[in-house]
């Protein structure tokens, strides 16, 4: 099966979907949803969307205010001058507690504030990272994530077992991957994020799928094969550093070799076309068409 993505400016974007439970679920379930249904906050990293964040740092500001004037003194909101990434790793903390912890009916009403904040912190993460790190692997840091996670249509199901083999930290160009689906932080987006901040009862490993996904346009590969960028030897010790530091199995509940730890993302699917894309160059040319564009649709062929 595949999928074709359609954009404002007639770009056309084809994948191929493997041949997995998780991958046919996302044939079904996608097919339940529209572009009205997917979180704008979310929608883009990258393609030079750092103009936006003054903009959406006083957004989260005035959404944590909003949220204390509902339940007094809930978010501590933390100056993001002069540590950013400890100021917002901090407020994340205040997501999953309100999130577990409220009634029902008061987290029905709280809901989209606290998706928002939610939103807000983990683009502020990505593009503060890719403004304030050195990193080339940072820097060309560029996705679209078609996050349906809180619409009403958007279908919530366990991931098979199966499929946990196909979850990676390889996020490269032209990979189709689904989203984050839980309510916590992943280990590898502890690990990204250098967070030494959050619990533990907030650590959970990625357990449920939705048909929200992540479509990747960086150069990581190109960056790596020309030994411009940390390898991913070094990258992947330097997670096992992380894992051990932050306390290894006893902290993230599963053993390292464990696949249930689910360290990065599940990839689904691959770009049709990926070999046109070769050089960072055409690579650059198609990020400049995403930037201006939106995304009107997509359907499933075979």
């Amino acid at each position: 099966m595949k999928i074709q993505f359609t954009f404002s400016n007639d770009l056309k974007l084809v994948y191929n979907l493997f041949d997995t439970d998780s991958a046919k679920f996302f044939t079904d379930a996608v097919q339940l949803l529209t572009p009205a249904d997917i979180n704008p906050t979310s929608f883009k990293n990258g393609f030079d969307s750092e103009t936006f964040i003054p903009e959406r740092i006083a957004r989260l500001y005035a959404v944590a205010d909003t949220i204390n004037s509902l339940y007094p003194g809930q978010i501590n909101i933390v100056p993001l001058e002069p540590n950013w990434r400890q100021a917002l790793q901090q407020m994340h903390t205040h997501f999953p507690d309100l999130t577990h912890n409220l009634p029902g009916e008061e987290l029905q009403r709280a809901t989209p504030l606290l998706g928002e904040f939610n939103d807000l912190i983990h683009w502020l993460e990505k593009e503060l990272n890719r403004k304030h790190n050195g990193s080339l692997l940072d820097k060309s840091w560029a996705t679209i994530c078609l996050d349906f996670n809180r619409a009403p249509d958007c279908c919530h199901v366990p991931i098979p077992e199966s499929d946990y083999q196909h979850f990676t930290h390889q996020l490269y160009f032209g990979n189709l991957h689904l989203h984050y689906d839980n309510v916590g932080r992943h280990p590898w987006e502890l690990f990204g994020s250098k967070d030494y901040v959050c619990p533990q009862d907030q650590v959970i490993s990625q357990t449920q799928m939705s048909p929200s996904c992540n479509m990747y346009f960086n150069d990581w590969d190109i960056l790596r094969n020309n030994q411009q960028a940390l390898s991913l030897d070094k990258y992947t010790a330097r997670f096992d550093k992380f894992y051990h530091e932050r306390g290894g199995q006893n902290f993230f509940k599963y053993a390292q070799d464990d696949p249930r730890l689910a360290v990065g993302y599940l990839k689904i699917g691959k770009l049709v076309n990926i070999n046109d894309f070769n050089s960072i160059l055409a690579r650059e040319q198609l990020r400049t068409q995403l930037a201006a564009s939106s995304l009107i649709g997509w359907t499933i062929f075979e």
